[in-house]
């Protein structure tokens, strides 16, 4: 899972994207031992994620 993160972080700052959702998704993968705390971090990783994208102008979308 972490190398998926990994990849998406590289694409993301190859494009000149926000880069901030995926370290906080490579943080909750390293983390994430514990099943309740791991869920709560997913949780909150997800709420990031959908913030980067919903901040995203079709412009940057189409031209990318």
């Amino acid at each position: 899972m972490i190398v998926l993160h990994i990849t998406t972080f590289l694409l993301a700052k190859k494009e000149g994207m926000n880069t901030y959702p995926h370290y906080i998704g490579i943080i909750v993968t390293l983390v994430a031992f514990f099943p309740y705390i791991a869920i709560v971090l997913h949780i909150i990783a997800a709420i990031f994620l959908l913030l980067n994208a919903t901040s995203t102008t079709k412009n940057e979308v189409f031209n990318s």
